[in-house]
């Protein structure tokens, strides 16, 4: 009689392998979520250090913001909402500003970027900007006209929001540390079309915003103001980008941290925009 072969046949060790290949890949996509989580927890923090920052800023001032383009009504000029909260966020020597290859460069300041946020590895982005990223612009107003905590905030301070979530660049849109503009990466050879504030919801460069006639809001825009983790090409920079499926992360007024819903209404979203819009809202 013929002895009997020990060990694993072919098929058995490919069966083994196909498993091991099978367990590996529900691992990473574990490992991947909880990486996602944490941060989205960690985004939540930085949204929580900027508005606190801003307290302590205003603190200083008699209770007034930085004015949401750097100068005041008065036409004094004044450091911008994110440069006013930066010596309480960030260590080393100001202005975080040099020459690189004889252009602008800033330096990246990691409370004002999201992990979340890679829109700066899409096409274009990486080669031609670079340095000074934001993913945490303010609301254009919340610090508009010359604001004051808590005065100016008749609608409740709890019911604002002051900053959100943001791509750091969109398809018409890059949001910078010294200065944001607005840009058109759709042609192969993408160009500047002019400067702009890192804000959201701003009149002046035509972000998503209600029609209003004589104080009244009479229509909103066709578009939802959030989109929910949009690929790049479908990326819009008049609208904010939540980055996460449970919703737009944003920093209120009174120091707290709230996630819109992506499918809020936009009269209901508009009412979380305005500081004195007398509306009414439930927790």
């Amino acid at each position: 009689m013929g002895r009997k072969r020990s060990g694993f046949s072919f098929i058995e060790i490919l069966i083994v392998i196909a498993i091991l290949v099978v367990l590996f890949g529900l691992l990473l996509g574990v490992i991947q979520k909880v990486r996602t989580a944490a941060s989205g927890l960690e985004d939540k923090n930085k949204l929580k250090q900027i508005i606190l920052a801003m307290h302590q800023v205003a603190s200083q001032d008699d209770g007034k913001l930085p004015a949401a383009n750097g100068v005041t009504m008065d036409g004094t000029e004044k450091s911008s909402p994110h440069w006013a909260v930066m010596p309480y966020l960030a260590s080393g020597s100001f202005p975080y500003y040099r020459i690189v290859n004889h252009a602008p460069y800033w330096d990246d300041i990691g409370a004002f970027y999201s992990k979340l946020d890679e829109s700066h590895k899409w096409q274009f982005a990486s080669d031609y900007f670079s340095g000074g990223k934001i993913s945490f612009p303010y609301s254009a107003p919340a610090f508009s006209n010359q604001a004051t905590l808590p005065s100016s905030f008749t609608d409740g301070t709890s019911h604002t929001v002051g900053f959100a979530e943001h791509y750091n660049i969109t398809i018409n849109r890059f949001n910078h540390l010294g200065f944001a503009v607005s840009v058109d990466l759709n042609n192969e050879n993408p160009s500047r079309s002019g400067p702009r504030t890192s804000s959201f919801c701003d009149p002046g460069f035509k972000d998503w915003m209600p029609t209003i006639i004589d104080g009244k809001v009479v229509s909103y825009p066709k578009q939802h103001p959030i989109q929910l983790a949009p690929r790049f090409d479908e990326s819009d920079g008049s609208r904010l980008q939540a980055m996460q499926s449970s919703g737009l992360k944003t920093a209120m007024m009174d120091g707290s941290v709230r996630i819109l819903s992506p499918s809020i209404r936009p009269e209901l979203f508009w009412a979380f925009i305005t500081p004195n819009g007398g509306e009414i809202l439930g927790e």
